[in-house]
């Protein structure tokens, strides 16, 4: 039996490739450009790698993991403000509960 996201993330085994996978099999729902689609699936992973692995991002997933949407807005160029969505459906939907109550109040 195949493992769900949420599964593979709160185990720590969420790969890039699942994570491009879901970014395919959701993309009807974000209007967004195919050239972009690298960059974002690429920032999903970052964020999945910073809250699991405490890897060092930029300002932009910096503000995105804080939940500060207006430093994340402030900062995001023209490919990440379209993925402003993207990103907030992608930590509701696929991080674990406790990841996203922890961003919720600030506990990064």
């Amino acid at each position: 039996m195949r493992k769900t996201l949420p599964e593979k993330w709160a185990e720590g085994s969420l790969t890039k490739e699942d994570v491009e996978r879901w970014f395919k099999e959701n993309r009807g729902m974000f209007p967004v450009d195919i050239q972009d689609e690298d960059h974002l699936v690429h920032c999903l992973y970052k964020i999945y790698r910073h809250l699991e692995k405490d890897e060092l991002v930029g300002d932009f997933l910096q503000a995105i993991v804080s939940n500060d949407l207006l430093e994340a807005g402030l900062r995001a160029d023209s490919t990440n403000a379209k993925g402003l969505r993207i990103y907030a459906y992608f930590l509701h939907n696929v991080a674990p509960a406790p990841v996203c109550n922890r961003i919720r109040t600030g506990g990064d």
